[in-house]
């Protein structure tokens, strides 16, 4: 499922629904090929290159984990 957001809503549908990650993308990601990543129930965020966290997403959806 792939919902994009275009606004700066409090609490975002994806917390509602308890997408596993939310990515943030702008200009500066953009730039600079990277993704600001969010796991569901954390608060940190992290800048990863867009080609780690494809890897990242596989090697889970491999390991059935999300």
């Amino acid at each position: 499922m792939l919902e994009i957001v275009l606004n700066n809503e409090k609490c975002p549908p994806v917390v509602i629904h308890r997408v596993p990650y939310m990515l943030v993308l702008g200009d500066k990601e953009e730039k600079e090929n990277e993704v600001n990543v969010r796991k569901y129930g954390e608060q940190e965020v992290k800048n990863v290159t867009i080609e780690t966290f494809i890897k990242k997403m596989v090697q889970q959806i491999k390991e059935r984990s999300i």
